[in-house]
């Protein structure tokens, strides 16, 4: 009945909608009722648009990557469960990329070694396939500073970042977070330190 059973999203931007329809028609001279579809992973929503068909008539099940929270490779096998007729099961596959918008160069800022009250300068590179402007940049400490000018729009925004670390010896992990106006993308890089008394 289905016309195809897997489909190949592509490339997803995160936050996206990425939707696909998988058509099928009842070949059948008796009704077709779809009970239930389940898919094999949080990764993905899918619905009916039409559960009961006569004869002929057509329906979809459409299938969605969830590119809100997830990043990376997204494949998801989709049942969809038939009881009239006759019991019978359709297995359904979709799968899909999901990269974020904007990208933040290192992956890890990694800050050194440092002692109590020493700063260090690094920088980071934002960038996307068209021009933004950086609405904000924020972390949960207030041992950092950011440079940025958010009235700019570039495709490559340049951001110096200064760390001075605490009185407190021991070691730093801290979560940066850039806020764009490319759909209200976020991208993240996490920020790495030791601070240590005995520090050269």
């Amino acid at each position: 009945m289905f016309e195809v059973t897997q489909h190949e999203l592509g490339t997803i931007a995160a936050g996206a909608k990425a939707e696909f329809a998988f058509k099928f028609t009842n070949k059948y001279l008796y009704g077709v009722h779809v009970a239930r579809v389940r898919s094999s992973c949080g990764c993905s929503d899918v619905r009916v648009t039409k559960d009961s068909l006569a004869t002929y008539e057509r329906g979809e099940v459409l299938a969605s990557i969830n590119s809100q929270r997830l990043r990376g490779d997204q494949s998801s096998t989709l049942t969809v469960v038939f009881d009239k007729p006759r019991y019978a099961e359709v297995q359904l596959m979709i799968q899909g990329s999901v990269r974020s918008l904007v990208s933040v160069a290192p992956a890890s800022l990694y800050l050194g070694s440092l002692r109590p009250g020493q700063s260090v300068s690094k920088r980071l590179v934002v960038r996307a396939a068209k021009p933004f402007h950086i609405q904000e940049i924020s972390t949960d400490c207030g041992c950092f500073e950011f440079t940025y000018a958010s009235d700019e729009a570039k495709a490559l925004h340049l951001v110096p970042v200064k760390f001075t670390a605490r009185d407190t010896a021991g070691a730093v992990k801290r979560t940066i977070r850039v806020k764009t106006d490319l759909n209200g993308t976020e991208a993240e890089v996490v920020a790495l330190a030791a601070v240590d008394e005995q520090a050269k």
